[in-house]
C-alpha cells in the first residue's frame, strides 16, 4: 500500500490526502504549523497522524510525501529541515505552481512540482476532484511517480519544463485572482448606488456564469463583448468618467484595461 504524508494540512494538503486515501493510499503523518491544526486536518482526512511542525526533526518518512504550504514557508522548510527524515521515502513533491522541483532534490531524487489547476477556497471531498488538471514538472526520477500519483488522483497531467512552470501559473493567477479581484470590485460599484450586497453578487455571479458558458461554447475571442470590443467609445468615456468619480484608484486600472481590449480588437479585425 502506497503511504503519502502531508507537510501543510490547509486546503489543498487535506484534499489531496482525502482523495489519495480513497484511491487507497495510506495516509502517514499530517503536519501542520499546530497541533490543533494538524488535528483538525485529520479530522477531515479521516486519517493519519497528526503532528506538530516542531516535530518534524523526530520522525522518519517513508513512501511519498508533499509540500502544501505557501511558496515562502517551503523555501524555509526545504533549507532548515535535515534530509535525513526523508531516507524511507520513494517520491517527493510540492504543490507550487511557481517553484521547480529541484528544491526537493535534496530530500528525494524522484521529486516533482504537481500544482492542481483549480482555485482552493475550501477543501475538496474527493468526488470534487475527479477530472481535474495538473500542471506538472519533475526530475528524470520522479516522471514516472508523478504520472502514477496524477492518475491515481483521476486527474490528468500537463508536462512543463521549469522555466516554463513559471509562466503557466502566472496565466493562471491572471484568470483566477485577478478574475476574482475585479468581481469584488464590480459588487462595490453596484453597492455604492444602493444595490444590497446579496442581491449584487447573485448578479454578478450568474453574470460570470454565463460568461464561462460562452467561453465553452463559441470560443475565448468571440465570448469577449461589451462597450470596448462593439467600439462604443461613447460609453466606454462616459463610464470611466463614473468609474473615476466612485473609485478614482481603480479607474485607473479599469483605463488600462479597456485601452488594451480596443487594442486587441483592432489586431483582430486586421488579422482578419
Amino acid at each position: 500500500m502506497k503511504v503519502i504524508s502531508v507537510i501543510g494540512g490547509g486546503k489543498v494538503g487535506r484534499s489531496l490526502a482525502k482523495k489519495l486515501k480513497a484511491a487507497g493510499y495510506s495516509v502517514g503523518y499530517v503536519v501542520c504549523r499546530t497541533r490543533r491544526s494538524a488535528e483538525e486536518a485529520v479530522d477531515f482526512i479521516e486519517a493519519g497522524t497528526p503532528l506538530e511542525i516542531g516535530g518534524l526533526c523526530d520522525v522518519q518518512f517513508e513512501g511519498y510525501v508533499v509540500f502544501s504550504v505557501p511558496d515562502d514557508v517551503l523555501l524555509e522548510l526545504v533549507r532548515t529541515i535535515d534530509a535525513s527524515s526523508f531516507k524511507g521515502t520513494n517520491f517527493v513533491f510540492h504543490t507550487s505552481g511557481f517553484l521547480s522541483s529541484k528544491i526537493l532534490r535534496k530530500f528525494c531524487p524522484a521529486c516533482a512540482a504537481i500544482h492542481p489547476v483549480r482555485a482552493f477556497a475550501r477543501p475538496l471531498e474527493p468526488y470534487e476532484m475527479t477530472s481535474m488538471l495538473y500542471d506538472v514538472e519533475a526530475s528524470d526520477e520522479g516522471w514516472h511517480f508523478a504520472g502514477e500519483l496524477v492518475k491515481d488522483l483521476e486527474g490528468a497531467m500537463i508536462k512543463l519544463r521549469a522555466d516554463d512552470k513559471r509562466v503557466f501559473h502566472l496565466s493562471c493567477v491572471i484568470s483566477s485572482n485577478l478574475g476574482a479581484y475585479m468581481m469584488i470590485k464590480a459588487r462595490e460599484i453596484m453597492e455604492s448606488i444602493g444595490v444590497e450586497k446579496e442581491i449584487a453578487e447573485e448578479a454578478l455571479v450568474k453574470l460570470m456564469y454565463s460568461v464561462l458558458e460562452n467561453f465553452k461554447s463559441v470560443g475565448f475571442e468571440k465570448a469577449l463583448t461589451g462597450p470596448a470590443v462593439r467600439g462604443d467609445v461613447h460609453v466606454v468615456d462616459e463610464e470611466g468618467r463614473i468609474l473615476k468619480r466612485i473609485d478614482p484608484g481603480f479607474y485607473r486600472v479599469y483605463k488600462l484595461i479597456v485601452e488594451e481590449i480596443m487594442r486587441w480588437k483592432e489586431k483582430e479585425v486586421e488579422r482578419k
